[in-house]
């Protein structure tokens, strides 16, 4: 049909009340801090790292860079995660290996990296909750 835009029955689809909101906070969180990492990176050149360690300008806007993709990816990422929660173990591998990226800039100040690599589990590790009332994601159980 062409107005429509998915198909609401597919596994990828969960009700927005079994999204996973604290792994989204999570991740949107430590995506913001890689992010602003990187920006600062960029911004503040050799002298971002204190008194009496700089870097040369061209490594400071090199991992300034590497910092904003890695924290705009974990952004997407943790959109896709929270809209497509039955892919839930491919997005959480595709998180853990940004974090993993993220620590060669610095990993968002370090909280940065916490958030999304805990993130990343939460909604690896976590099944989606069925609603008051309802048969879990796979029907009865059997007996």
């Amino acid at each position: 049909m062409p107005g429509s835009t998915a198909n609401p029955g597919s596994p990828a689809r969960v009700p927005a009340s079994q999204a996973p909101t604290l792994a989204f906070f999570a991740l949107f969180l430590g995506g913001v801090f890689v992010l602003l990492e990187g920006l600062v990176l960029i911004g503040a050149g050799p002298n971002a790292f204190g008194v009496g360690y700089a870097l040369p300008t061209a490594d400071t806007s090199q991992l300034g860079g590497l910092g904003v993709a890695a924290g705009t990816g974990i952004l997407a990422v943790a959109f896709f995660l929270h809209e497509n929660y039955g892919r839930r173990k491919a997005a959480g591998v595709i998180l853990l290996i940004l974090a993993g990226t993220s620590l060669a800039c610095g990993g968002g100040f370090l909280i940065g990296f916490a958030l999304t690599l805990g993130g990343a589990l939460l909604g690896i590790l976590r099944p989606p909750t069925p609603l008051y009332g309802q048969a879990p994601p796979g029907g009865p159980p059997h007996r």
